[in-house]
């Protein structure tokens, strides 16, 4: 049976090429590479943010009062 855990490396290492300049920015991730909830998407979001640097502050923010808030990590090229 094949191997199908999600990669959040593999997610933010072509987000962090793009960033970079080094590839097109993509319209989308290719379905393998997408984070399929919220906790896959902050995996990758840890990683991309680890490529970019120290953390430095933390931006935090809810739709609305009865929301789950969401958080983001900010580097020094960020703030």
């Amino acid at each position: 049976m094949p191997d199908t855990a999600f990669d959040p490396f593999a997610s933010a290492a072509l987000l962090t090429m793009a960033r970079q300049g080094r590839m097109p920015r993509p319209l989308d991730l290719p379905a393998a590479l997408r984070p399929m909830d919220a906790a896959q998407a902050y995996a990758v979001q840890d990683v991309v943010v680890r490529e970019r640097g120290e953390i430095v502050g933390w931006k935090v923010g809810a739709a609305s009062p009865q929301a789950l808030p969401a958080r983001a990590a900010l580097t020094h090229d960020s703030v």
